[in-house]
Protein backbone atom coordinates (compact mmCIF):
# COMPACT_ATOMS: atom_id res chain seq x y z
CA UNK A 1 0.00 0.00 0.00
CA UNK A 2 1.49 3.51 -1.04
CA UNK A 3 0.33 7.09 -0.09
CA UNK A 4 -0.92 7.42 -3.43
CA UNK A 5 -3.63 5.10 -3.17
CA UNK A 6 -4.36 5.97 0.43
CA UNK A 7 -6.95 7.91 1.20
CA UNK A 8 -6.58 9.84 4.76
CA UNK A 9 -9.56 10.86 6.79
CA UNK A 10 -9.62 12.93 10.11
CA UNK A 11 -12.12 12.25 12.91
CA UNK A 12 -12.44 14.22 15.85
CA UNK A 13 -13.18 12.61 18.67
CA UNK A 14 -14.31 14.19 22.02
CA UNK A 15 -15.37 12.88 25.57
CA UNK A 16 -18.29 14.70 27.58
CA UNK A 17 -19.81 13.18 30.65
CA UNK A 18 -18.37 9.89 30.28
CA UNK A 19 -19.20 9.31 25.78
CA UNK A 20 -16.98 9.63 23.25
CA UNK A 21 -18.03 11.26 20.53
CA UNK A 22 -16.51 11.35 17.01
CA UNK A 23 -17.51 13.33 13.45
CA UNK A 24 -14.80 13.70 10.44
CA UNK A 25 -14.56 16.78 8.58
CA UNK A 26 -13.51 14.89 5.40
CA UNK A 27 -16.66 12.52 5.56
CA UNK A 28 -19.82 14.53 6.32
CA UNK A 29 -22.43 12.70 7.97
CA UNK A 30 -20.09 10.70 10.03
CA UNK A 31 -21.61 10.85 13.58
CA UNK A 32 -20.33 8.17 16.01
CA UNK A 33 -20.67 7.82 19.88
CA UNK A 34 -19.39 5.18 22.59
CA UNK A 35 -18.93 4.48 25.68
CA UNK A 36 -14.57 4.14 25.12
CA UNK A 37 -12.36 5.88 22.45
CA UNK A 38 -11.11 2.58 21.47
CA UNK A 39 -15.18 1.06 20.97
CA UNK A 40 -15.38 4.57 19.16
CA UNK A 41 -12.54 3.96 16.85
CA UNK A 42 -13.62 0.69 16.43
CA UNK A 43 -17.01 1.91 15.42
CA UNK A 44 -15.75 4.78 12.99
CA UNK A 45 -13.76 1.94 11.11
CA UNK A 46 -17.10 0.03 10.43
CA UNK A 47 -18.75 2.83 9.32
CA UNK A 48 -16.23 3.63 6.95
CA UNK A 49 -16.40 0.62 5.57
CA UNK A 50 -20.05 0.91 5.24
CA UNK A 51 -20.06 3.75 3.59
CA UNK A 52 -17.66 3.09 0.98
CA UNK A 53 -19.36 -0.43 0.02
CA UNK A 54 -22.58 1.50 -0.04
CA UNK A 55 -21.82 4.64 -2.12
CA UNK A 56 -18.56 3.47 -3.70
CA UNK A 57 -19.63 -0.35 -4.49
CA UNK A 58 -16.08 -1.06 -2.79
CA UNK A 59 -14.15 -2.90 0.10
CA UNK A 60 -12.05 -1.20 1.90
CA UNK A 61 -9.51 -1.16 4.49
CA UNK A 62 -9.51 1.19 7.42
CA UNK A 63 -6.09 1.36 9.51
CA UNK A 64 -5.45 3.80 12.22
CA UNK A 65 -2.79 6.02 10.42
CA UNK A 66 -0.68 6.04 14.03
CA UNK A 67 -0.06 2.34 12.63
CA UNK A 68 2.26 2.89 9.75
CA UNK A 69 3.68 6.15 10.47
CA UNK A 70 6.41 5.90 8.35
CA UNK A 71 4.30 5.76 5.06
CA UNK A 72 1.82 7.87 6.34
CA UNK A 73 2.21 11.65 7.58
CA UNK A 74 0.61 12.78 10.77
CA UNK A 75 -1.94 15.86 9.95
CA UNK A 76 -1.85 18.44 12.53
CA UNK A 77 -4.66 19.00 14.58
CA UNK A 78 -6.40 17.16 17.67
CA UNK A 79 -7.95 14.33 15.38
CA UNK A 80 -6.99 10.81 15.53
CA UNK A 81 -6.60 9.59 11.07
CA UNK A 82 -7.46 6.45 9.49
CA UNK A 83 -6.06 5.53 6.74
CA UNK A 84 -8.40 4.04 3.95
CA UNK A 85 -7.51 2.35 1.09
CA UNK A 86 -8.88 -0.42 -1.52
CA UNK A 87 -8.99 -3.89 -0.32
CA UNK A 88 -7.24 -6.68 -2.01
CA UNK A 89 -9.18 -8.78 -4.34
Amino acid sequence: MTLDSALIIRVNIQESHGIFYADSPDLLGLHICGDTQEKTCSTVIRAVKALFKHNRQMDVEVIPATEDQNSFPRMTGPCQQFVVHRAAA
